[in-house]
């Protein structure tokens, strides 16, 4: 078994050599695959194998997003998803998330991806971790999103709960950063004063 993934593993970093990506991600993918079966889970082998399956499948994502893909490349920032989650790299895994929403949203799935951002703040909230990404910007940028989704598909309600909580969370932090970005806390405040017109306006 270790001998068939180191194999599958040489092969795959010479597919990446070659930018061959397809090639090289399926070959970390049978890589792991592998070294589960044989029971190798906290290996040096098992790590390179779960690193090579994220960066193929991130280059991959990037590549059918620019083709207008955006099926491929949902699946694809799924499985990144999976295998940060399974590495409990739930920051990153968020973001993953809202790459999928955004893509969601670019497909006029509304409702699909404003799930998908329920599921990314979740995740941020539960954690205390910033990792390598600052957790408290993505989760703006989730409720940002999320405000968005829902009014999109004429769930007015629920995207102003979404504006309050963006309000809130937009003035703790430019507040902490000295007033830094207080633009984007008046920005949020036209759209929820537009959202409470509409709704106004459909009430009468």
């Amino acid at each position: 078994g270790h001998s068939t993934a180191h194999f599958m593993m040489k092969v795959a970093a010479s597919a990446l050599e070659a930018e061959d990506i397809a090639v090289a991600t399926d070959a970390f993918e049978d890589s792991l695959k592998i070294l589960r079966n044989v029971g190798d889970a906290g290996g040096d082998d098992m790590k390179i194998a779960v690193r090579g399956c994220i960066r193929g499948h991130k280059l991959l994502a990037k590549e059918t997003e620019a083709v207008g893909d955006y099926d491929a490349a949902i699946s694809h920032r799924t499985r990144v998803c999976q295998l940060l989650e399974e590495d409990d790299r739930i920051v990153p895994a968020s973001l993953q998330r809202a790459k999928i929403a955004y893509l969601r949203g670019a497909k006029g799935e509304y409702e699909d991806s404003a799930a998908v951002l329920s599921e990314a703040i979740v995740g941020l909230r539960n954690t205390s971790d910033d990792e390598v990404f600052d957790r408290g910007e993505l989760l703006i940028q989730c409720h940002q999103m999320q405000a968005i989704c829902y009014a999109k598909s004429r769930k007015r309600t629920d995207a102003l709960e979404q504006y309050d909580e963006l309000l809130r969370l937009v003035a703790r932090r430019d507040g902490r950063d000295g007033g830094r970005g207080s633009k984007r806390y008046n920005c949020a405040l036209i759209h929820k004063s537009a959202l409470l017109v509409a709704m106004g306006d459909h009430l009468s």
